[in-house]
C-alpha cells in the first residue's frame, strides 16, 4: 500500500513541473513581446527625427545631385553617417532577436514573427539605399577629394541588405 508520503511527493512534483511549464510559458511570451516592441523602435528610429531630415537631405543629392540650397557638404556627411549608423543598429537590433532563439528560428518561432516584421517594414529602406549610399559616397568623395571612412558601418549595412535580394 502506497503511503501518503509518497502521494505529497508526487503531487508537490506535479505542482513544481506546472509552475516550471508556465514560467517558461510567460518567459517566451515576454520574448515575443520585447522582440515586436524592438523590431517597432527600430522602424520608428529609422522614420522619424533626425533619421528621416537625413534621409530627406540625402535624397536630395541622389536625385538632385547637389546638397539642398542652404546645406553644406558637411551637413550631407554628417547625414549620410546618421542614416548609416541607423542602419547600423537596425542589423545589430535584427541579429539580436534572431541570436536570442535560435531554435525558433528554425521555424517560426516568435522571433521570427518580429524578425519578419521588421523586415517588411524596413525592406524597401534597405533596398532603396543599398545603391544610393555608393552615390551619395561618390558625390562626398568627389566634393572634399577625402575618403570616406565607413567600412565598419558600410559593413553592418551590407550584412542586413544582404537579407533583402
Amino acid at each position: 500500500m502506497p503511503n501518503v508520503g509518497d502521494y505529497g511527493s508526487a503531487l508537490g512534483a506535479l505542482v513544481a513541473l506546472a509552475a516550471a511549464g508556465f514560467a517558461a510559458r510567460q518567459a517566451h511570451i515576454q520574448h515575443r513581446r520585447e522582440d515586436f516592441e524592438l523590431a517597432r523602435a527600430l522602424h520608428a528610429d529609422l522614420t522619424t527625427g533626425p533619421f528621416a531630415e537625413a534621409r530627406d537631405l540625402l535624397g536630395a543629392v541622389v536625385f538632385g545631385k547637389a546638397a539642398p540650397a542652404g546645406k553644406s557638404v558637411d551637413d550631407v556627411r554628417q547625414a549620410y553617417f546618421t542614416l548609416l549608423w541607423c542602419f547600423e543598429r537596425i542589423e545589430g537590433g535584427r541579429r539580436s532577436m534572431a541570436d536570442r532563439h535560435p531554435v525558433n528560428n528554425a521555424g517560426g518561432g516568435s522571433s521570427d514573427r518580429a524578425i519578419a516584421f521588421l523586415d517588411d517594414v524596413i525592406g524597401w529602406h534597405v533596398r532603396f539605399w543599398r545603391k544610393d549610399f555608393d552615390t551619395v559616397r561618390d558625390w562626398l568623395k568627389q566634393q572634399t577629394g577625402a575618403k570616406i571612412s565607413d567600412e565598419d558601418s558600410s559593413a553592418a549595412f551590407k550584412r542586413l541588405a544582404d537579407h533583402f535580394p
